[in-house]
């Protein structure tokens, strides 16, 4: 119906410019010039003679309506094409990462400080630190009266993020049905609040993990799809073992960050401690050498950070005087708690160093779940 109403109007047209022609060129003396082309202003700026001007005006009313006739939906599908590829500027333009996960926050805040959206909003969302059940409300909202509990409407991390950059930490634990709102976030620029309608975000994202997410993905573990929407531009970031380097400048920050919190002076630092650090594993990563930092300046008895002193905290102690046995015991004049949790930091941290510091592989080998086994970690300051 709507290619016959065109195909009218353009007969109609046409049959119009044609009888226009034929009375100006009746009407006009043969030497005379004819407007062919208009500026802005709606003034003419080119000219022509009549026989060839007058020609042009039916020529130019049969291209414009055949247009009109046989593809009548050209301009609506040209400002669709306009609206999406602003869209996809506007989310795309930057960087999306997946990043190992040594101080991935650090990097993704590099990235989002030194990019278009610096003054925008940097939201923070880590996907091990939160139960599966409450990923979805806080990562898309929800609304008032959604589920038991929520007595008010509540913005995602999406929401809160609108026009900057999310940081999704650990995110190959998040579960599929996450996973698969992520992606439609990212391909649709939509969200979708727990009992609520759809809404528009214009975020970039940057997500961090510690797993091999190809791996997964072909396993079944993580969705394909949203593996390479997000494999966008991939960083890999070095564990400390393979930056060796990298340890007497974060040695020196952290002492330095201590040193102001602690009240203390001016630190010294014993060469040979930097040359040993310089050869530790460092299963733990950055975070490990910045609570042993932390942990030498809060023992140091003279303001130097020693070699010996970080031997007596580290390695297991034999001497009788002390009450430990060769394997880290505190021995039998030790209440049964403190015995279980020398015990427990043993395995924990044989487990943690098999896995190369992998913590979800070290919490299945163990038989707990991640945020357990995170607790825990922390507790026994292997991280």
């Amino acid at each position: 119906m709507k290619n016959r109403i065109a195909l009218i109007v353009s007969v109609v047209l046409i049959a119009a410019m044609l009888g226009a022609s034929l009375y100006v060129w009746l009407a006009l003396p043969p030497d005379a010039l004819v407007p062919v082309h208009f500026n802005i202003d709606g003034k003419a700026d080119h000219w022509a003679g009549k026989p060839f001007g007058l020609l042009l005006l039916p020529a130019a009313a049969i291209f414009i309506t055949a247009l009109m006739a046989f593809i009548p939906g050209i301009e609506p599908r040209r400002a669709n094409l306009a609206s999406s590829a602003k869209f996809y500027r506007a989310v795309w333009i930057g960087i999306v990462a997946v990043l190992a996960a040594t101080h991935g926050v650090v990097v993704a805040t590099a990235l989002h400080a030194h990019s278009r959206r610096a003054d925008k909003p940097f939201i923070r969302f880590n996907a091990a630190a939160i139960p599966t059940e409450l990923a979805e409300s806080e990562l898309f909202g929800h609304t008032r009266g959604a589920f038991t509990g929520a007595q008010a409407a509540k913005l995602g991390y999406f929401q809160q993020a609108d026009g900057g950059t999310l940081f999704i930490d650990e995110i190959g634990e998040l579960p599929m049905a996450i996973q698969a709102k992520i992606l439609r976030a990212l391909q649709s620029g939509e969200v979708q609040p727990v009992g609520g309608r759809p809404e528009r975000v214009d975020v970039r994202l940057i997500a961090a993990t510690n797993r091999d997410l190809a791996a997964d993905a072909k396993a079944g573990r993580f969705r394909e799809d949203l593996f390479y929407r997000l494999n966008v531009v991939p960083i890999r970031v070095p564990p400390l073992r393979e930056r060796p380097e990298d340890i007497e400048p974060l040695l020196q920050a952290f002492v330095r960050q201590y040193v102001e919190r602690y009240g203390m002076t001016k630190v010294e630092i014993e060469p040979a401690l930097i040359e040993a650090m310089r050869s530790h594993p460092w299963p733990g990563n950055v975070r490990e050498l910045e609570n042993t930092v932390a942990r030498l300046l809060a023992l140091a008895p003279d303001e130097k950070l020693s070699l010996a002193l970080w031997r007596s905290l580290t390695e297991p102690r034999t001497d009788k005087a002390a009450g430990l046995t060769s394997d880290g015991d505190p021995g039998p004049n030790h209440p049964l708690r403190t015995r279980v949790e020398a015990f427990e930091r043993d395995i924990i941290a044989e487990q943690f160093t098999a896995a190369r510091s992998n913590q979800s592989e070290t919490a299945r080998r163990l038989g707990v779940s991640r945020p357990a086994l995170i607790e825990k970690l922390h507790k026994y300051g292997l991280i």
